[in-house]
């Protein structure tokens, strides 16, 4: 098939934080069955730059096609950008969508030249670009591919009313905009249909890991290194740290002898964490390039989230290394994780104990960690979720 696939993302490789590595196995994996044009911000010789090529994709940005202003170029640009909008939406409400302003020209012209049987949209804002697609690609299957349920994602986060109701806005009307959504869980896909009044059906396309670049650790490190992996300035991760350092990590720390805390992930330098910063028990580590390395020196991961929806990456992805995980349930949420192959709880001394089991007792830490490869590799592995994926498309 011809597919055209809206990735609204500044850099999209390498993929750096949860969203862009969805982005990228989505699509890398369709191309093995299907042409794919994408729309992304960054510049396909980047992208070449940076070590990845495929000869079923081709990458557009907003540089590809020269955009001509005509009499709105004429115009300062706060007025230009403005009149521009309303012209191209044909309507006077709303402010500017930078998306729509940015893409509305290359749109155009690569619809020129192709005709798309699947166009898939990546998060709610990319359907700024909806109408614009539908007058261009009347004949195409429009998806939505959702990676959170977005308006009770930014209630946990306590956005303003105004980014709330925008989001229940297109939430609660997919089904006139769109001809089905893919959902990470099974409990998004049922919320996402129920406010929907069941008038559209999703399906699920669980988030994966690519095995095969994920190699299994043979022997952990004998330190007692725990390991926390997320963006510090996403709310689910900050919250979730904190929650850990000010409920659990004192307590470890007297209980566990040399016992340490690397933080992997940006936004560490927020003022949430200073007063962990002359810890020298814990290592704020930013972004490594080489997560493979930090994984092979701990013992075991963590991940205390206490809000957001979809899952968890971070616990997929030591899966496959082989780090036994301890978790909260909203951490593990929207995966039915086998018993032996991870250690659950939401209560701060519960969590403790399991930490210091997996720590002090080898045999359930080795089991644990085999179980839980096995799992991975037969349940969430990128190709056979992109496979089962492409096998749902030829059907819409």
């Amino acid at each position: 098939m011809k597919i055209l696939h809206v990735i609204p993302y500044q850099q999209l490789y390498p993929p750096q934080n949860g969203g862009q590595l969805r982005c990228f196995h989505l699509m890398d994996k369709l191309s093995q069955n299907n042409q794919i044009d994408v729309l992304v911000y960054q510049h396909q010789s980047i992208i070449f730059k940076n070590g990845y090529s495929n000869p079923n994709i081709n990458f557009y940005n907003v540089d590809s096609f020269k955009l001509k202003k005509g009499v709105f170029g004429l115009l300062p640009q706060k007025f230009e950008t403005s009149l521009r909008y309303r012209w191209l939406k044909k309507s006077l409400k709303g402010p500017a969508d930078k998306l729509l302003l940015e893409f509305h020209h290359v749109v155009k012209n690569i619809s020129k030249q192709n005709r798309y049987e699947i166009i898939i949209f990546e998060h709610i804002g990319s359907l700024s670009l909806l109408s614009t697609l539908k007058i261009y690609q009347p004949n195409a299957k429009y998806i939505l591919d959702a990676h959170n349920i977005d308006h009770l994602l930014n209630e946990e986060e306590g956005k303003s009313k105004q980014v709330i109701e925008n989001a229940m806005k297109i939430e609660y009307n997919l089904h006139n905009m769109v001809d089905t959504f893919l959902a990470c869980s099974e409990k998004d896909k049922q919320i996402l249909e129920d406010i929907n009044k069941n008038k559209i059906k999703g399906f699920v396309v669980p988030n994966g890991v690519d095995i095969s670049g994920k190699p299994y650790i043979k022997e952990l490190s004998d330190n007692n290194t725990i390991l926390f992996c997320g963006a510090l300035n996403t709310v689910a991760n900050r919250t979730g740290l904190l929650w850990f350092l000010e409920h659990i990590w004192e307590e470890l720390k007297s209980q566990i002898d040399n016992i340490k805390l690397k933080v992997i992930g940006s936004g560490h330098d927020d003022d949430y964490f200073k007063k962990y910063k002359n810890d020298s028990q814990i290592l704020f580590l930013g972004r490594v390039d080489n997560l493979y390395n930090e994984y092979k020196s701990a013992r075991l991961s963590i991940v205390p989230l206490t809000v957001g929806s979809g899952t968890r990456l971070k616990i997929l992805e030591s899966m496959a290394y082989g780090l036994p995980v301890v978790s909260t349930s909203k951490g593990a949420e929207g995966v039915k994780y086998p018993e032996n192959s991870i250690l659950i709880s939401d209560k701060p001394e519960t969590f403790k104990l399991n930490i210091i089991e997996l720590l002090s007792n080898k045999e359930v830490l080795l089991e644990q960690r085999d179980a839980a490869r096995i799992f991975v590799k037969n349940e969430f592995d990128w190709s056979l979720i992109a496979n089962e994926l492409n096998n749902k498309l030829v059907l819409i």
